[in-house]
């Protein structure tokens, strides 16, 4: 769902870019948006945004390789 709406917001040109510079920048921008993940159906993140830094890390590096790897269809 998050990556659909990546892909929906960023061009696909830069969409590699933007996905390898969130993955190894985890600790710039804003914590904001942790807190309106309720506009996606999904809870919003605590308070404390640590835990969803480093979240949002793994997430961006498991999408970049889903992007370059597809995973297999089942």
């Amino acid at each position: 769902m998050i990556l659909d709406h990546i892909q929906d917001s960023v061009p696909g040109t830069d969409l590699h870019k933007v996905l390898y510079y969130i993955a190894t920048h985890p600790q710039e921008g804003s914590d904001a948006a942790a807190h309106e993940l309720h506009q996606l159906g999904l809870p919003d993140g605590p308070e404390d945004t640590r835990k969803v830094r480093n979240r949002v890390m793994l997430y961006a590096f498991k999408m970049l390789g889903r992007l370059i790897v597809p995973p297999p269809r089942k």
